[in-house]
């Protein structure tokens, strides 16, 4: 399933477009800098007229549509890449998205504050694309001394990889997008495939069982009791966090449960994360063993 982000500026109607895409009032709109803080996140089917014909051709008991994954993120300012107003929080949610919905304000009004004072679309995309990049640039370098250890290791993947992040940081270095450098989407789409046949989600409920010392059944049970669920919406997490499965196919792998019910597994464990170190290195152990 696609996610995307919802990005721009404080004011600029970030969260006003995200509610009427999505049809609900998750998120709070107001005439103030930084309304939004935790992500808001919504799921949205994809209208498609030729669902039914093809079910009908197939004569399929039920037609299933796509749905598309939608972030509210907080307002990005001038200096987020080193840390100004929420940059932290913005960039470490912007990572976890495959495609990004920038939102630009073009109309005038003396009631809707802007941060800078004045409209100016073209200034404010420059602003966003901006300090995307230098997030990037700095990432990739920080990303590059990590590799630069495992490939004396002999890790062929991460060479391959470390390849390419010597080409891209002279490419962002000259203030172009990291996509715009050919074979980029190749390299890292073969990465991610790569990553997702080593971790199936069957290896994720295991692993996950054994470490908390529940049984594999109880990861499809209807089981409630806090020492089953906790380690569940675990399991749900790492399966959305290190494979390309839909939030309803994990679900189904869960004893047949709804996506509405993976995606509050999914924020309960990052509000844990977030509150709660030990919870987080233990999350965080479960992953390095599972990607290692």
């Amino acid at each position: 399933m696609l996610r995307t982000g919802i990005v721009g500026l404080p004011n600029v109607g970030k969260s006003t477009l995200f509610n009427a895409v999505t049809r609900t009032r998750k998120a709070e709109a107001a005439n103030y800098p930084f309304c939004t803080i935790d992500p808001n996140l919504g799921i949205v089917e994809v209208p498609d007229a030729r669902l039914e014909v093809v079910a009908g051709i197939a004569k399929s008991a039920k037609a299933v549509p796509t749905v598309i994954e939608f972030v509210d993120i907080a307002g990005l300012v001038k200096g987020a890449s080193r840390g100004e107003g929420l940059g932290n929080q913005f960039l470490s949610h912007i990572r976890e998205v495959d495609a990004i919905v920038q939102v630009v304000r073009c109309f005038e009004s003396g009631d809707v504050h802007h941060v800078d004072g004045s409209i100016d679309p073209v200034r404010d995309i420059e602003v966003v694309n901006t300090e995307l990049e230098l997030a990037d640039y700095a990432g990739l370098k920080r990303r590059r001394e990590k590799l630069a250890k495992q490939v004396k290791g002999g890790d062929k993947d991460g060479k391959r990889l470390l390849d390419l992040i010597e080409r891209l940081l002279p490419h962002l270095d000259e203030g172009r997008p990291a996509i715009t450098l050919e074979t980029t989407q190749e390299v890292l789409h073969d990465l991610l495939r790569a990553n997702d046949r080593r971790v199936t989600i069957e290896e994720i409920q295991k692993r996950v069982a054994e470490h908390f010392n529940v049984r594999v059944a109880d990861m499809h049970s209807a089981r409630r009791a806090r020492a089953v669920a906790r380690p569940r919406q675990v399991a749900m997490y790492l399966s959305k966090q290190l494979t390309t499965r839909s939030l309803p196919e994990i679900g189904r792998k869960f004893g047949g449960r709804d996506h509405t019910t993976v995606m509050h597994a999914v924020r309960r464990i990052e509000e844990l994360k977030a509150t709660d170190n030990g919870f987080a290195e233990d999350v965080e152990l479960l992953r390095r063993m599972l990607e290692g």
